[in-house]
């Protein structure tokens, strides 16, 4: 079990924010006599990762690369800053929560299709509302400083750590399923009264991820990541 929340409210905010390896044992058959097996588990492998951390890097301000790994790196630091320390931190512009948006839908396309990617688009359509009181002045009515209802949390980047493979197992459609578990996070800035606050949430998940071959791409159409028992926010 990973826990690595800096305050009890940044723990349940985890759960808000997402809302929205190494194989251990491999049974797949290759499609075709030419096919190399281990190449093709391994890029069902990868783009399963890449899928995971592009659903954590929903609505998040600063992925704003297709590939998801380019985007781990822009974490802000963590820490409780007075509300004078980081005022940037603190307000959200149009512009950067569209152009947020806009690179998430690109990444989600790239990863994802069917019902898996219908919904991961729903909720991030979801965002720019969500993050509308953060573009409010901050202080004035509506930003979060004075609106308790107010949202009070984005997310900078995220991704998944440790991403462990049990099984990649095909089936008789052309598909292959992907099992196993990874810690994934957010980096995430908290706009309290006087503060602002950065954390980076973690959880262990356990991933079910459905994968079919889309032209030459592997993408998800089924995605699942519970938390790993006794590891939920």
């Amino acid at each position: 079990m990973i826990k690595m929340f800096s305050s009890r409210r940044a723990a349940k905010l985890f759960g808000l924010v997402c809302a929205g390896g190494v194989a251990a044992s491999v049974a797949f058959a290759a499609t075709a006599a030419s096919d190399d097996p281990g190449k093709q588990d391994a890029a069902i492998t990868e783009a399963a990762r890449l899928a995971m951390e592009a659903r954590y890097q929903i609505g998040a301000i600063d992925a704003l690369a297709t590939n998801p790994d380019a985007n781990t790196s822009s974490v802000v630091a963590k820490g409780v800053y007075t509300r004078s320390a980081r005022p940037a931190l603190r307000q959200l512009t149009d512009g950067k929560v569209a152009a947020a948006h806009d690179a998430s839908a690109k990444r989600l396309n790239r990863y994802f299709t069917g019902d898996a990617l219908t919904q991961l688009l729903a909720a991030n359509d979801r965002q720019p509302e969500r993050y509308q009181p953060l573009t409010v002045t901050d202080g004035d009515p509506g930003s979060p400083a004075v609106t308790p209802s107010a949202t009070p949390a984005y997310i900078t980047t995220g991704g998944a750590d440790a991403f462990t493979v049990a099984t990649v197992i095909s089936d008789e459609g052309g598909g292959a399923t992907v099992t196993g578990t990874a810690s994934t996070w957010v980096n995430t800035v908290i706009v309290e009264g006087g503060s602002t606050e950065v954390a980076t949430p973690k959880s262990t998940v356990n991933f079910t991820i459905h994968l079919v071959k889309v032209g030459n791409d592997w993408k998800a159409d089924r995605y699942e990541d519970p938390f790993a028992e006794g590891d939920a926010p």
